[in-house]
């Protein structure tokens, strides 16, 4: 019986370092499986978001900022920094729901946490979840071809941190310093475009 990802993962987590929880389309092993040293895939509604002391999500991002509209208005809002980037993580409107209802791929990942929880504009988010899933899709890379075969045999045409129903990603990060962790939403495509221009 596999540890709870917390148990399973705490000899690779430390304060600089933080657990991702990755969705994985076309994968959903019927047991969690090691990919590596430090990653397991979980197959879905296997973890839920108490085990992970889940405080935000889109979804609960959206009626907050609605709520804070109504009590600071618009410029009040403005003035938090980092608001318009949690602002249009909450336009996705992904749920705890939604993302827990899939294959979830848990591993560390280092991650500037302050700039996580006041990022500079939304491409900060985006760049997050960009390497996140890229350190992802290396621990199932790195799994051994006969593995891959017997217990991920649709993994090759897997994506990773897509949620269908609201055609954006979302990636969960969780902070083993503060035990909490927070769902982020967006769109890549946005990530992906911003770093052509850079590179021209």
């Amino acid at each position: 019986m596999f540890k709870k990802p917390l148990e399973a993962l705490q000899p690779f987590l430390s304060q600089d370092k933080q657990l991702c929880l990755l969705p994985v389309s076309h994968e959903d092993p019927v047991l969690p499986v090691a990919v590596s040293e430090t990653a397991i895939l979980f197959p879905k509604q296997w973890l839920k978001p108490s085990d992970i002391r889940l405080v935000s999500s889109p979804a609960d991002e959206a009626a907050e900022i609605t709520r804070r509209l109504g009590a600071i208005g618009l410029a009040g809002l403005r003035a938090h920094k980092g608001a318009r980037a949690w602002l249009a993580s909450a336009r996705t409107e992904i749920s705890s729901r939604e993302f827990f209802a899939r294959a979830l791929l848990a591993c560390p990942v280092e991650t500037d946490w302050d700039a996580f929880l006041e990022p500079e504009s939304c491409l900060t988010h985006l760049q997050i979840m960009d390497e996140a899933i890229q350190g992802g899709k290396a621990h199932l890379d790195g799994l051994d071809p006969d593995q891959r075969r017997l217990y991920l045999p649709r993994v090759k045409h897997a994506r990773f941190g897509y949620i269908p129903s609201s055609t954006c990603n979302a990636l969960l990060f969780y902070t083993p310093h503060e035990h909490e962790s927070y769902i982020v939403g967006g769109r890549l495509e946005d990530w992906y475009t911003n770093k052509a221009h850079m590179q021209v």
